[in-house]
């Protein structure tokens, strides 16, 4: 399972990396960055990248595989 993140349609509310600063963070332009980008995600960062794709008022992020 990977994150996956829609930059077109992210408008950078920031739920997402309170909950999962694991996974996500900011970078220097103030745009979201996937820390794991195009890797699989361990057991244990499942339900928190689950948790971050729920609060996005976006949807721009999703779990795939």
């Amino acid at each position: 399972m990977k994150l996956v993140l829609n930059r077109e349609t992210c408008d950078r509310h920031g739920q997402c990396v309170g909950c999962a600063p694991s996974l996500l963070a900011w970078n220097p332009d103030g745009s979201l960055r996937l820390l794991k980008e195009g890797q699989e995600l361990a057991k244990d960062e499942v339900e928190e990248a689950q948790d971050a794709c729920a609060l996005c008022p976006t949807q721009s992020l999703s779990i795939e595989g």
